[in-house]
């Protein structure tokens, strides 16, 4: 047996879910697989933005930019 992957719930809109429910069924995958290559394809497109994000808070640095979780909501 393998190791259990950590579990993370989260809330879509009823859109959302359609557009994933659909994507799933059309590449013939499960949406749990759909949605974690949707996120770590997110995470690797922005890693550089996002590593800048998280050097700042770690050395306490403020500067204004655009928040780009905007988009998401």
């Amino acid at each position: 047996m393998g190791t259990a992957k950590p579990r993370l719930t989260i809330r879509l809109t009823p859109n959302q879910r359609m557009v994933i429910e659909e994507l799933a069924r059309a590449l013939n995958t499960n949406e749990s697989t759909l949605i974690r290559t949707i996120v770590g394809s997110w995470l690797t497109e922005n890693e550089d933005y996002l590593q800048d994000l998280i050097d700042r808070k770690n050395y306490n640095i403020t500067k204004k930019e655009e928040d780009i979780f905007d988009d998401y909501e």
